[in-house]
């Protein structure tokens, strides 16, 4: 497995160069990519401008978030639809093999087991269709959030729930996407999680719930930065990644709101840190390069 750097945790415009620049800076191996905004400059200017600062950085992609609404409108859907073979493309030309999307836990207008039947349908197709590209997708589920008077109907908001959607889309490259903090808000502990298959395990997000949250009434805009000694341990869920083999990307995925103020440098090296001494902490290995970063400072001696 190897440390993942999202720039939209950040919560702020970065030029690809920056984004770069910022995760080699503080110690990670891959970053995520906006799929559609790459695939739209391809088209303007060529693939081989596109890439031109991926390929000179010789950064890898961990992986792009799925640009598409499962629960949009059928013209809607269609229109993603036959965009997604291009993104796929672009996405394996970059070496890219992983995606993920994060179910809406609500409908306006469909009852659980119509959203269901929804969402297993439109899931078998796009999986079919990354199948073709050798990518996989990762399912997530959000535990909680702001509901709108429209949404009348609930959807799934715990690991034990999405499972059986997994199951029923019946694709071999659908898996996980596993948010520690959705999975510890949803049910208070990770048990769930560590009972699940290598092979389902497909992205890792990592964040923390501030000590003083009360699970019920937490917020999802508090995600907090993922560390040693957090309230969920990160440390136990990192070895345990590597005790089942897992070679996929992890990354911290904090709010901006929890990250707090300051320059998007001073953010990003307070990421990286973190995410070092939690690598440190799970005893897997680091390079000389990011040892001395953690080293210089001062944050050995904490994990």
């Amino acid at each position: 497995m190897f440390r993942n750097f999202n720039a939209n945790v950040l919560g702020t415009f970065l030029q690809q160069s920056e984004i770069i620049e910022l995760a080699l800076s503080f110690g990670f191996k891959s970053i995520d990519i906006d799929i559609a905004e790459f695939s739209a400059l391809a088209r303007l200017k060529g693939l081989e401008y596109a890439r031109r600062l991926i390929d000179s950085a010789q950064i890898p992609i961990g992986s792009f978030e799925l640009p598409g609404n499962l629960q949009a409108s059928d013209e809607e859907f269609q229109k993603f639809i036959e965009r997604l073979p291009e993104y796929c493309q672009n996405a394996t030309v970059l070496g890219c093999t992983r995606s993920f999307v994060t179910l809406a836990p609500f409908s306006e207008t469909r009852p659980l087991h119509e959203n269901f039947e929804l969402h297993r349908q439109r899931l078998s197709t796009v999986c079919g269709i990354l199948k073709q590209h050798g990518i996989r997708l990762a399912l997530g589920f959000k535990a909680v959030y702001e509901q709108p008077r429209e949404a009348v109907f609930q959807f799934i908001r715990k690991l034990d729930e999405l499972l059986p959607l997994v199951q029923a889309v019946k694709a071999e490259n659908l898996g996980l996407l596993v948010n520690v903090w959705d999975i510890f808000v949803a049910h208070g502990n990770l048990d769930i999680l560590f009972q699940q298959p290598k092979e389902l395990i497909t992205v890792v997000h990592l964040a923390d719930v501030p000590q003083d949250a009360a699970i019920d009434q937490v917020k999802d805009w508090q995600r907090a930065m993922a560390r040693p000694g957090g309230r969920i341990d990160c440390v136990a869920v990192l070895k345990w990644l590597r005790s089942i083999g897992y070679d996929g990307p992890v990354t911290p995925m904090p709010t901006r709101r929890m990250l707090g103020t300051g320059r998007a440098d001073l953010l990003a090296r307070e990421i990286g840190l973190a995410t070092l001494e939690l690598w440190h902490a799970a005893g897997l290995p680091l390079e000389t390069r990011y040892a001395n970063l953690l080293k210089t400072a001062g944050r050995l001696a904490t994990v």
